[in-house]
């Protein structure tokens, strides 16, 4: 809760904050600034959720991170997990999926509520086939639900052709 993440540096996933789901665990990130980290995916923060786990982000700042994969903030969740991400922005962060958010979720519900997705950034002058979601890459496999509801989308850039959110 809380809690300000800046200048971090991490060779692997999860640069500010990597969690693993072992079951049952409700986690909550409250308040936080996640400022300038750099990693390979999830720079701000890597998340795995399984087997009814549940992950609430609420009132978090993800500015100007750099992710060399997977999303600022990435999630991948299955198993009767609860995603939910309420009231957060996500301002000129960069990934090569999903700038803001890469949400992979097979057996969950997920829902990114009240968010402001402001010039972020996603792609790659390599691979235009693969790389989209300027602010989210959402993807909902068997079983999922995902609800994206009243949240702001402003500016976002996909350096191929693309859109703000990919699902």
């Amino acid at each position: 809760v809380g809690t300000f993440f800046g200048s971090n540096i991490a060779y692997q996933d999860g640069t500010a904050i990597y969690m693993f789901g072992t079951g049952g665990r409700k986690s909550i990130i409250s308040d936080c600034w996640f400022e300038s980290n750099h990693g390979e995916g999830g720079s701000a923060m890597w998340a795995e959720c399984y087997h009814n786990d549940s992950l609430l982000i609420t009132g978090c700042h993800f500015l100007q991170n750099y992710a060399k994969s997977n999303g600022t903030l990435c999630i991948n969740s299955l198993q009767s997990t609860k995603i939910s991400i309420t009231e957060c922005e996500f301002r000129e962060n960069f990934a090569y999926y999903g700038g803001g958010i890469y949400l992979n979720s097979n057996d969950t519900l997920s829902e990114v509520t009240n968010c402001l997705f402001k010039n972020n950034l996603s792609g790659s002058v390599f691979d235009d086939y693969y790389t989209h979601g300027s602010a989210a890459y959402l993807t909902a496999l068997s079983n999922s639900h995902m609800k994206l509801t009243n949240c702001s989308m402003i500016e976002n850039e996909h350096l191929n052709p693309g859109a703000a959110v990919k699902t």
